[in-house]
């Protein structure tokens, strides 16, 4: 019995859908699984033709037919099928939420547990008017029970006609937040992480309940996007918060509205946990569904209550479809939920090394060595380099766990810092760390296992600081553990890594270039090693250094981060975000201000408001609101007798950037005619300056 699960690609009504793939089930097992980027090249794609070519031309037996083929639509009523030509003695379709919540169980092989689906909507419950799914009766937040081989929808929630769920209010705050569009949801989380301890919407609630009864805001409307933001903080009479547009500077409020919205799901998350698992009596929860990839509400969740099982697998989101699709198609067929707690994620193409593919290595490399056991590997990472890892079959699901990863010392303050670098990523992303399953609560306060990076927990006191480049703020991170069983090439290089005499943590991330799926095969390879600068690559046994003149590599990711100062200002918050931000650098206190005795004039007359300042390997924080203001006729610092204390600076605004990024709005505003003349300036107060160089801007008055 071959049964198949696939995603299709369009709506009854046209709307197309992203994050296409297939799932093959063979003889009771999962044989194949792949999403359809990994093939078209382009993130997100839908549909499942690419897929389902490299299945049939490269895996099936000739001739092969599936005895089903299961798809699944999205924010759609019609039950009506869009495709060709299938291989497949039926076709069948399973419901969104019903897909997610079996794929998931599935892979759990829990026999009896609660799943709580949560995405931007799933199947529409009524007929679509015009194309706006969103204004008809949809599902949302979805809870299920696993009991056995049976799956029983226990209630929905926010499933009314414009209700806002939390993976509609997660996409409209990652526009608010100035990501134009709902993939970068996971920066949204990131911002979460770094916001002021104290914050000033942590008395307003997203949603309200009592009991079993939950109620979510109306209003929806997907064209908004940030805008509906603002609708909702306006119709709770909640004003000052501004929608921050692209490019331009984060400020504490920007943080403090993510880590709001982070709160609320975190809370809704353990509200439905504590409730369904004691009604149901049960210890195993489930979560499921595009939402469910925020590792923060899982981590915490497990935290709080440590005696559940709390499960994310890793293909949550609407990639996983395709394998929620052939589990339903199995359980018609046998009547049974087949099982899956030993699967490994490895369920991608298969690629050999030819001539060809050799001598195009053979040009980008300078050396390189057989190192079957790694040894080379990971003296390589000890000495700080940065390596990609291809490690036979692809992973299933979005995220690098050891089959095609990029890999870093995380002991090396610089290592998050020149990932997210060759990543293009925001500055404020985390990456996360990899260690052994029996050496994860020595590093991290957690227990069990943590397979598919689907949960943070916190670093350890004693080694916050020496893997502090892992963090993802507040000291936790999104921790993936691995076993033999797991990953055997993954867990030699950590073990390799420890007799080297290092801290047995590494960084993981995915490998691919900034906005494209993850690499696939090895031309995918070898084409990314054309763009990207690596210092090492090891491929399928061998070890290539790599030649750096053959790389063009990406621009690095700009690094702007804005901090008002105000009556709440405090200097260790500020300190403790920019540690998370700028790892590679310290940050040091400012607890006075020299200023050349012109420049003092310009501030007076208005001419000048910022000042620029540069201290080597660091940047600077204010120690209070307002510092002791001293004019000198020279550059120099505080020379004895030729500087004068002359009042108070006050503070309104730190910004931190590098020296290249200084522009023609930061001369205007330091009081220069030009960019050029401000940085000419600057060279003279401060030689070691160069481009790459952090400098702090301060806004000030007197």
């Amino acid at each position: 019995m071959i049964i198949a699960g696939c995603n299709q690609a369009y709506t009854s009504y046209s709307k197309s859908l992203p994050d296409g793939g297939i799932a093959v089930i063979q003889n009771n097992n999962l044989s194949f699984a792949i999403a359809e980027d990994r093939l078209t090249r382009r993130k997100g794609s839908g549909g499942f033709s690419a897929a389902l070519n490299y299945y049939k031309t490269n895996i099936a037996k000739r001739g092969e037919i599936f005895d089903d083929l299961v798809l699944s639509s999205c924010c759609d009523y019609s039950t009506s099928f869009i495709f060709g030509n299938l291989p497949s003695k039926k076709i069948t379709r399973c419901g969104h939420h019903r897909s997610h919540a079996l794929g998931a169980a599935a892979w759990s092989g829990f026999n009896r547990a609660i799943v709580l689906v949560m995405d931007s909507g799933g199947d529409v419950l009524e007929s679509v008017v015009d194309g706006k799914w969103w204004l008809s009766k949809r599902e949302q937040h979805s809870i299920f029970l696993i009991d056995g081989n049976e799956i029983r929808l226990l209630a929905r929630h926010a499933e009314d006609p414009g209700a806002i769920g939390f993976g509609e209010i997660f996409r409209a705050m990652t526009y608010f937040l100035g990501w134009h569009g709902a993939r970068y949801a996971g920066n949204t989380m990131a911002a979460a992480a770094l916001a002021p301890v104290r914050n000033q919407l942590s008395g307003f609630h997203f949603f309200e309940h009592s009991g079993t009864e939950f109620v979510f805001p109306l209003g929806n409307d997907p064209e908004k996007n940030g805008r509906l933001i603002n609708d909702l903080l306006e119709k709770n009479n909640i004003f000052g918060f501004d929608q921050r547009a692209p490019d331009s500077p984060f400020s504490p409020k920007h943080f403090g509205i993510a880590a709001w919205l982070q709160s609320e799901l975190d809370r809704y998350v353990e509200l439905i946990a504590a409730q369904y698992c004691a009604m149901y009596e049960t210890e195993n929860f489930i979560l499921s569904g595009g939402v469910a990839y925020n590792c923060v509400s899982a981590g915490r969740l497990q935290k709080k209550y440590p005696r559940l099982n709390v499960f994310v697998h890793p293909a949550s989101g609407d990639v996983g479809q395709c394998l929620g699709n052939a589990i339903d198609g199995y359980l018609r067929s046998t009547g049974k939920i087949l099982r899956l707690p030993k699967q490994g994620v490895d369920l991608g193409g298969k690629y050999r090394m030819s001539p060809q593919r050799k001598t195009r290595m053979a040009a980008l490399s300078t050396s390189d060595c057989d190192d079957p056991r790694f040894t080379h590997l990971s003296l390589a990472l000890a000495a700080g380099k940065v390596c990609a890892l291809f490690n036979g079959r692809s992973e299933f699901g979005p995220r690098a766990l050891g089959f095609r990863s990029i890999l870093a010392d995380a002991t090396y303050p610089v290592s998050r810092a020149r990932l997210n670098e060759i990543k293009s990523r925001n500055y404020m992303m985390p990456v996360a760390p990899v260690v052994r399953i029996e050496d994860a609560a020595v590093y991290f306060d957690m227990a069990g296992a943590s397979p598919y990076m689907a949960k943070t927990a916190p670093i350890r006191d004693n080694y916050k600081n020496i893997i502090a480049s892992c963090s993802q703020g507040h000291g936790w991170a999104r921790v993936q553990t691995v076993s033999r069983a797991e990953n055997e090439a993954l867990h030699r290089i950590l073990s390799a890594f420890s007799r080297a005499g290092r801290v047995p943590v590494l960084l993981n991330t995915s490998l691919n270039g900034p906005g494209e799926p993850i690499v696939e095969s090895i031309d995918d390879l070898l084409s990314w090693c054309e763009r990207i600068h690596i210092d090492f690559v090891w491929l399928n046994g061998r070890l290539y250094t790599m030649n750096p003149a053959k790389a063009e590599a990406f621009p690095f990711s700009r690094s702007k981060f804005a901090e008002l100062i105000d009556s709440n200002y405090d200097p260790i918050e500020l300190q403790e975000r920019l540690e998370i931000i700028f790892p590679h650098i310290a940050v040091r206190k400012r607890r006075r201000l020299l200023l050349r005795s012109d420049y003092v004039r310009w501030v007076q007359e208005g001419r000048k408001t910022t000042t620029v300042r540069f201290r080597a390997g660091c940047v600077e924080v204010p120690a209070e609101t307002s510092l002791p203001l001293f004019a000198s006729n020279r550059f120099e610092s505080f020379a004895e007798g030729e500087t004068l204390e002359i009042g108070e600076v006050f503070f309104t605004r730190a910004t931190y950037k590098r020296f290249s990024e200084l522009d023609e709005g930061d001369a205007v505003a330091d009081g220069f005619r030009s960019e050029a003349e401000l940085k000419n300036t600057l060279q003279q107060i401060y030689p070691a300056l160069t481009g790459e160089s952090m400098v702090s801007i301060f806004d000030i008055s007197i």
